[in-house]
This record gives C-alpha cells, structure tokens and sequence, in this order.
C-alpha cells in the first residue's frame, strides 16, 4: 500500500514541488498549509484590512496572534487524526509547540521528519533543532555539516544518525525560460540584477556596483530596517518593491547576470550553505554570480557550471567580464541548467530523503 505523508508546508512553488514530487513516488498525501491564517482564513481584502486595523490595538494584535497559533496546532493535530499518516513531513514548523508534536507521534506512531530550510548557523535556529531533535525520527539541514563550527555541531548534535545534509532544490515547473516580450527583454538584457531582503552586508555589496546596470528589487523595510536612504546613488537602481510570480521568472532568465549574495557574506569562510537562487535562477535559463561557500563545490563545478566570488573586489571584476562576455555567460548558464535539471529538482531531493529515511521500507502502520 502507498506511504500516507501528511505534508505540512509553505503554499509556494517549492512547496508545490514538493507536494508534486511525493504525488510522483507513489505517497498518498494530505497537504496542511502552516502559513494559513486560522482565524481569517483565504485572503482579500477585509482580511488585510482587519489585519491592518489590529495591529494599531497592540493587546489585541497579541491575543488574536496566540487564538491563531492555538487553532493552528489543534487543526494539524485534528487533520493527523482524520488522515492517520504513515509519515509526518514538516518543513520548517515553527509555528507548532513540542506538545503539538508529541501528539502527533501518539497518533499511530508515524515517521517523524522535519526539512529544516533555515541556517543552523543562527543562535535561534540551531535551538530549535536542539530541542526538537528527539521528536523528529530524522532533521534534514540545509547546511553542510562538517563545514559547520564544533560548537554548532555538538549543539544540534551533528553526528547524530537523524540529522543530515539535504539542500533545497528548484521548481523546476515553475522555474524555466520564459519568451519575453521585446520591450521587457531589452531592459533586461543588460541588467545586473538583485532579488532579495537587503541587509547592511548586503547594501554595501550593492553601493559597490551602483551604476547604469545595476536593478535592484527589493523590499524597502527588512529585519534590519530601512535600507535606501534619502538621497542615495542606490535610489537611481531601485526598482520600487519586491519581485514575484512570473516576473521573478522573467527576472532571473532575463537579466545579464542575477546577483547572489549570501546574508553572511563576506564572512565567506562562515557560509556553509547555498540560497535556492543558485538552483532558480539557471532553471530559469539565467546566469548567476554567486558568493563562495563550503557547499557550492558538491553541487557544481565552479567556473564551467557555475561563477562565484570571494570578495567584493573579486566581485566587481567578474561583473565587468562576464558583462563583456555575454557567449561565455550563455554557455556557463546552459551548462548550469543541464546540472540543474539532473541533479537539482525536488524529485531528486525527496527520492534521497525517502532512501536516508527508509519510506519504501516502512510497512504502513496506520490503516
């Protein structure tokens, strides 16, 4: 008989793939959507505007937070009992308490797995797998473990049987070259572009490449507040906002180069990870210029499937080639797609995270 996976996830392209990747494998699947708004369930506009008018009433923005965290985690526990999975697959969670967790492995003792797609290399981050890493059956990290500090290490407990390496990948539906309009790719075609939160490495990264080529989407206000300030060369390259949807598609095929910066960067020797943007963006038929980190090896060959720097000066004086060199730039770029497409899709990760886990091997324990 089929495993039976509830899946709780993000309702994103990756989450789609993932769903779509464990439809492929044979699994019976329930999807729970932990980003829902319990208590304002869908989206329009009265939604946003009774979230609007409760964040002004601070007491009650605090209650109606905790109602809807406590409905969250009774509606999991409600939907694991109706569906009985063989299999409880979480990406992230941590918006669910121990207790809610400890429930679910009453709950027909499924196999208990968290995808954990934040960096342990964050003090919170890496206490939330400590604590829950006897509940889960197995904790897949995004970030190399044996490039991790030993303190990180033995925090999470890395030598552990249950906690392993497994990257995120790319939607590889949603992530292709797309034809352009003529008008959108010839503002493209030259274009230096950057997606992402802005942070100060960040900023500094950007205030180096301002200049004609230079677009930057983004959101003005990130966890370390506004970035643009009055008056700044960088207001000239902002292009008002945040990129999504198709746009995004067309963004990171579209553009000359698709600038990648990791949030630790030039710490370089500190990145023991890659963003889904080295993934995404080659999908996309894009060319992307990434940090180096511990990781990016194990996935491409640097400097035939994919270009990274290791520093800003390192940085600049590769825009300025591969600005130059557009045949060069498409050959890296097909060369990237190709790997992407093999090796990089989220069938290939939940194929390793089935064989790691042992799905196939588990005898259906819940009908």
């Amino acid at each position: 008989m089929p495993e039976r996976v509830l899946l709780v996830d993000y309702p994103h392209p990756d989450g789609e793939a993932r769903a779509a990747a464990l439809r492929t494998m044979g699994c019976e699947l329930l999807v729970f959507n932990l980003m829902e708004n319990r208590l304002w369930p869908g989206a329009g506009p009265a939604k946003a505007a009774s979230a609007r008018l409760l964040r002004t009433l601070r007491p009650l923005y605090a209650l109606a937070g905790a109602l809807d965290r406590y409905k969250l985690n009774t509606d999991l526990l409600a939907a694991a009992r109706e569906f009985r999975p063989d299999i409880v697959l979480v990406v992230k969670g941590d918006r669910f308490s121990a207790g809610t967790y400890s429930e679910l492995r009453k709950i027909g003792r499924p196999l208990m797995i968290n995808w954990y797609p934040d960096s342990v290399t964050a003090a919170d981050k890496r206490d939330f797998v400590a604590a829950h890493r006897k509940i889960f059956d197995h904790f897949f990290l995004v970030d190399e473990l044996e490039a991790l500090p030993e303190d990180v290490r033995a925090r999470i407990a890395a030598g552990s049987p249950g906690i392993h390496t497994l990257p995120l990948a790319a939607n590889t539906d949603h992530f292709r070259p797309l034809a352009l309009e003529a008008e959108r790719k010839r503002a493209l075609e030259g274009a230096v572009s950057f997606v992402g939160a802005v942070n100060p490495a960040r900023k500094a990264v950007l205030a180096s490449l301002e200049g004609p080529a230079l677009r930057i989407w983004a959101p003005l206000e990130s966890p370390w507040g506004k970035w643009l300030d009055e008056g700044s060369p960088l207001g000239r390259c902002y292009q008002g906002g945040g990129v999504f949807g198709r746009e995004l598609v067309e963004v990171y095929g579209g553009s000359a180069i698709l600038l990648d910066v990791h949030f630790l960067f030039p710490e370089v020797e500190r990145i023991v990870n890659v963003t889904t943007r080295v993934y995404e963006v080659p999908a996309a038929g894009g060319f992307v210029l990434t940090n180096a980190s511990a990781q990016l090896p194990k996935l491409f060959e640097p400097g035939v499937e994919i270009v990274c720097y290791d520093s800003v000066e390192d940085l600049k004086d590769k825009v300025n080639y591969y600005l130059s060199h557009p045949g060069e730039r498409a050959g890296i770029a097909r060369l990237a797609r190709q790997r992407v497409l093999r090796d990089h899709t989220y069938a290939n990760r939940l194929s390793v995270m089935a064989e790691t886990a042992g799905f196939a091997r588990r005898p259906g324990g819940n009908r």
